[in-house]
């Protein structure tokens, strides 16, 4: 027996089990509601005999209320149904499957398979002769990026192999590799790999508003910058990590903690930082006290090293001036 002859014939078992067990379920749901059997006739279509029972009901002014064993069995029969059409769908499926001859996929990539009959018939997408379709190239993703060079540079690479091209096909279109700027490792600058200081105070943390920094601890002769010795530093947390590129709110309610806790503090006048690669900067510092945002000047550099910020800092000659730095 073909697989066919075989779909076929549990198809047809399946369709008659299907018919006795509503022929069934109605006969018990007729009885528990007081219809007489005679009405059901089981070679009648199963639309009629509904019908009847519908009649019966109309004219019977007394029908009994289901028992809950009736109940049980007319849940029985709802779920059978449900679970019997299941089936016969996953059936269909089936046969649709099993007789569709596209189903083996025979014609190969880059190409169409139409059932004609029956019968495979294949074309291909791109040109060229089932099953030796032209396949055109298409990009993989990007790889990752590869280790920061002396030269500054990483690169990453992708491979045309989503798909590759065969049997003629055109390759990929655009560049393999792709570099770009970076630093840290051979590529750091050397005044990253100096000798330099940090710098970690907590009173040392930026506030930008209006009524600066709260709760306000001044204290004019501690939190001081004006003795600091001229040299690189890095600032870390709890402190933050960067100076200011902007000027601090107008204080004009002349609190001592205008950015920090620090009467005056210092940001940078040229509003950047130094971009990656770029090496050593010159800055200026503007020291904002009170309503004056660049009360006074001081000259300073500061570089990108691998992924924190170097300053060279010099002190201000004012006591109750310090650098305030952002998180």
């Amino acid at each position: 027996v073909s697989i066919k002859e075989a779909v076929l014939n549990a198809r047809k078992k399946m369709k008659n089990l299907f018919r006795n067990l509503i022929y069934i379920v109605i006969v018990l749901e007729a009885a528990g509601q007081n219809v007489s059997p005679d009405i059901i006739d089981k070679d009648q279509d199963d639309i009629v005999t509904q019908q009847k029972i519908k009649n019966y009901k109309e004219n019977n002014d007394q029908c009994q209320v289901l028992s809950e064993e009736m109940k049980e069995m007319r849940e029985f029969k709802d779920k059978t149904t449900e679970q019997l059409n299941n089936m016969e769908q996953s059936l269909q499926d089936l046969i649709s499957r099993v007789l569709n001859p596209c189903t083996a996929d025979p014609c190969g990539p880059n190409s169409e398979c139409r059932n004609a009959g029956g019968v495979a018939t294949c074309s291909c997408l791109h040109g060229g002769s089932p099953p030796h379709c032209i396949v055109n190239g298409n990009w993989a993703a990007w790889g990752t990026w590869g280790r920061c060079q002396s030269n500054c540079k990483k690169t990453r690479t992708r491979s045309c192999s989503d798909p590759a091209p065969a049997n003629g096909g055109a390759g990929c279109s655009g560049p393999g590799t792709e570099d770009n700027g970076c630093h840290g490792g051979p590529c750091e600058d050397a005044q990253c790999l100096a000798p330099y200081s940090t710098i970690s105070d907590a009173w040392r943390k930026a506030v930008y508003t209006p009524a600066g920094a709260e709760p306000c601890n001044y204290d004019y002769n501690e939190y001081c910058d004006r003795d600091m010795r001229d040299g690189w530093y890095r600032f870390v947390e709890p402190a933050g990590v960067s100076l200011p590129i902007k000027p601090p709110p107008l204080n004009p309610y002349n609190n001592y903690c205008t950015v920090c806790q620090a009467y005056g503090s210092a940001w940078i006048k040229e509003r950047r930082q130094p971009a990656q690669g770029e090496g050593v900067i010159p800055i200026t510092y503007c020291w904002a006290l009170g309503t004056d945002t660049c009360y006074g000047e001081t000259p300073g550099q500061a570089v990108q090293c691998d992924g924190f910020y170097l300053y060279h800092l010099t002190g201000y000659n004012h006591c109750n001036t310090a650098f305030c730095v952002l998180g």
